[in-house]
């Protein structure tokens, strides 16, 4: 695992330890600010980061620290951002640089946001976080 972590080193070295569930929500201001510098000019970006690290926490097994999850979190982030730059050979920099499309989902992001729902009604998690989080009309996507 990375010891240089962003996240990990914003929020220090606690030891005590949640639920992947609790963490998930607890830690969605965290997940914002790496979003917020991984993709500067993308919101759409943004929200499609939140949403790996957040599934990326919620697929943990059992108890573990806010670093570890924060660790595991910046790993989904940049192995997305990895994953969309071979998909369209686009570099990094072109990739955060790249303003969004307003008000449309891909179809991709539909399905993203479907798993993400059902991770969270898994957990027993309400569905209004991510409404307000994100800003989205779940109807799409149920």
């Amino acid at each position: 695992m990375r010891d240089h972590c962003v996240i990990k080193r914003l929020h220090g070295s606690s030891k005590n330890t949640s639920s992947p569930a609790d963490a998930a929500v607890r830690l969605q201001g965290k997940f914002r600010w790496l979003a917020a510098r991984l993709a500067t000019k993308n919101p759409h970006l943004q929200d499609d980061l939140v949403q790996e690290m957040s599934v990326a926490v919620l697929e943990c097994s059992g108890d573990n620290t806010d670093s570890f999850y924060c660790v595991r979190a910046e790993s989904r982030a940049l192995d997305y951002l990895e994953y969309e730059r071979r998909r369209g050979m686009k570099s990094l920099e072109e990739l955060k640089e790249e303003p969004a499309i307003p008000n449309k989902l891909t179809e991709k992001q539909i399905v993203q946001l479907q798993h993400v729902i059902k991770l969270f009604r898994m957990a027993n998690l309400p569905l209004s976080i991510l409404s307000s989080e994100f800003n989205i009309n779940l109807a799409i996507a149920s």
